[in-house]
């Protein structure tokens, strides 16, 4: 299911996306929708090795 979002981009954001846009042809709306999924795959590859807290006492 897809779901709208509403971003904001501050100008600097705004000047290189569409740089990059007319470059490639991908819309800004697609590169958004790419680094974010970038971004949450990358973090969830970096939270899979961060050390769980023990619940168990140690002697």
């Amino acid at each position: 299911m897809l779901k709208k979002a509403h971003v904001y981009l501050g100008t600097r954001q705004y000047k290189a996306l569409k740089s990059i846009s007319e470059k490639t042809g991908i819309t800004i709306t697609e590169l958004v929708k790419r680094a974010v999924s970038m971004y949450i795959e990358k973090r969830r590859i970096t939270d899979s090795y961060i050390a769980k807290p023990r619940t168990e006492k140690v002697d």
